[in-house]
């Protein structure tokens, strides 16, 4: 009985041992495979950068791929050898803001968009940022020098229509917004902030819905990281609003006052 005993628990030791080795060496499999795909990822980045050196969605993946395998240390590297190559080029400084942002780096950020503002005095999405993302006190001299050097930019009235709806004046921010989404049609985020607004400040949300329809928008930021999600490949207009302006409400997109004192008006 001792031998058989034995016997059983030995097989039972090294059936688990056995099992133990299958999925270590089945996750070390994965882990090289995962490996494998981001090398090859980052090859393919790389050649289109030095074929397409002037593609600005091709630098921002590659930033994005080295800032989530490698750090941000190394997505800035990227940034900083896109700049160079792109040096008036308003979307990849503002990568650049962001990332800085993302990681807390904040006084880097702002030295930053300080030097892209330097760069492209009249660029409307930066113009915007800035204004988005400035203090309190000096909101309204970001808001007044954007619209002096920018007054028909889409992303700056969509910045304007903002820090209205922040400081509840909903009557001018809906003015500001419907103009927004009058200048540029095909423009996704002045699409999704105007529902964002409606549905949680007012009540022209089925309105605003049904013109986006008719608009069919497939440009934005934000726009579009909802619909180039595969998971939103087959979603139609309505949806993607929808998501869209949930990022919104929910504070997940950049595009947001920082300070905690904006709703003390």
């Amino acid at each position: 009985l001792s031998l058989r005993k034995e016997k059983k628990e030995g097989t039972s030791f090294l059936s688990s041992s056995s099992s133990s080795r299958q999925k270590k060496d089945g996750d070390v499999a994965v882990i090289q495979q995962q490996q494998r795909a981001v090398a090859a990822a980052r090859e393919v980045y790389q050649r289109g950068t030095r074929r397409c050196p002037e593609s600005t969605a091709i630098w921002i993946l590659a930033a994005n791929l080295e800032e989530k395998h490698r750090g941000p240390t190394k997505a800035r590297s990227v940034l900083e050898l896109a700049r160079v190559k792109n040096p008036k080029n308003a979307d990849l400084w503002l990568a650049a803001i962001r990332l800085e942002r993302k990681h807390k780096n904040r006084k880097l950020a702002e030295n930053l968009l300080a030097k892209a503002l330097q760069e492209l005095p009249a660029s409307g999405v930066l113009r915007a940022d800035d204004i988005a993302n400035a203090p309190k006190p000096a909101r309204k001299s970001k808001t007044f020098e954007a619209i002096k050097r920018c007054d028909n930019d889409p992303h700056v009235v969509v910045a304007v229509a903002n820090l209205f709806a922040q400081e509840h004046k909903h009557l001018k921010a809906r003015k500001w917004f419907d103009r927004a989404v009058g200048l540029d049609p095909d423009l996704g985020d002045s699409w999704a902030f105007y529902y964002a607004f409606e549905r949680t400040q007012g009540e022209h949300h089925l309105d605003v819905a049904t013109r986006c329809v008719d608009a069919d928008p497939a440009h934005g930021d934000l726009w579009c990281s909802v619909s180039k999600d595969p998971a939103n490949l087959r979603a139609d207009v309505l949806t993607k609003l929808r998501l869209a302006s949930d990022k919104v409400i929910a504070g997940d997109w950049w595009y947001h006052f920082n300070d905690d004192d904006h709703h003390q008006d």
